[in-house]
């Protein structure tokens, strides 16, 4: 009766430490950052959880705006100048082929355009294609908001890299001097 009384309990502190584990890396397909590339920026230490992540995302939402749901994160998550940036890291397959970043950008601004006028986008929309060491970038973001997309293709054609940067919108000049910090510091193995 002892034995079955140590077994259960045994069964059960094993059950609750794994059901309160921290989730620092998720998604279909995703590799950790630091497997393909490095920056000085993104080391271990300033990883987060999913749940910091979402708590401080939350913090940023402005009112009427959806919460972030953790069914819609991947990848990884830093928190860096009280910003949290995300990544998604996954190999080039046949699921997941290259394309252009020029065509990806005419896409986003047909979206953000809504259907109206492409010239006036302008006023309320930015993106910017930029090449670095050894990848190129696009960056997207709409100048109200409280995040900022980006996409990354290497140049060697084995990995593309997805992520926001998300922050206070009275924070977004230091968000996005932040984010092309970050982009400059990474390399790729």
């Amino acid at each position: 009766m002892r034995y079955k009384i140590l077994i259960t309990l045994s069964i059960f502190i094993c059950t609750l430490k794994y059901a309160s584990a921290q989730t620092y890396i998720s998604g279909v397909g995703v590799i950790p950052f630091n497997s393909v590339a490095t920056s000085s920026y993104l080391p271990d230490s300033v990883r987060i959880s999913y749940s910091l992540a979402l708590s401080k995302i939350d913090s940023f939402k402005r009112a009427g705006e959806l919460s972030m749901t953790s069914a819609r994160m991947s990848g990884e998550y830093f928190l860096i100048d009280s910003v949290v940036f995300n990544i998604a890291v996954r190999q080039r397959t046949v699921n997941n082929e290259f394309s252009p970043l020029s065509k990806i950008r005419d896409t986003y601004r047909w979206m953000a355009a809504a259907g109206g006028d492409s010239e006036d986008v302008s006023a309320i929309y930015y993106d910017n294609i930029s090449t670095y060491s050894n990848f190129e970038a696009l960056i997207s973001y709409f100048k109200v908001s409280n995040s900022s997309s980006f996409i990354i293709q290497d140049t060697a054609g084995q990995y593309v890299c997805m992520g926001s940067i998300y922050h206070k919108v009275s924070d977004a000049n230091t968000a996005h001097s932040l984010l092309t910090q970050i982009l400059n510091s990474i390399t790729f193995n």
